[in-house]
């Protein structure tokens, strides 16, 4: 993603995940300040979802985080593959 506001990072997760999926009763994050924010924090609220930051100056949990997006990132992927594959 290259832009860097917590509005467009709640944006993304609207369009890409909640139209898709629906809301996450938790949403796991580094604490990179876009999602510390109040933007995002009001959207997440709205959603009603919690969230959980890793622990600052953690690898083995920043590690684990990063693992687990990119698992979702394939998961996602693949699942719109199949999707414009049955048009």
């Amino acid at each position: 993603m290259s832009s860097t506001t917590a509005q467009d990072v709640a944006e993304a997760y609207e369009e890409q995940v909640f139209r898709r999926f629906g809301a996450s009763s938790m949403i796991r994050h580094d604490q990179d300040p876009r999602f510390m924010s109040e933007v995002f924090t009001r959207f997440r609220e709205m959603l009603g979802s919690k969230q959980r930051a890793t622990v600052a100056y953690h690898p083995q949990a920043n590690g684990k985080q990063e693992r687990s997006v990119q698992t979702v990132i394939r998961s996602v992927k693949a699942y719109i593959a199949e999707a414009d594959q049955s048009d």
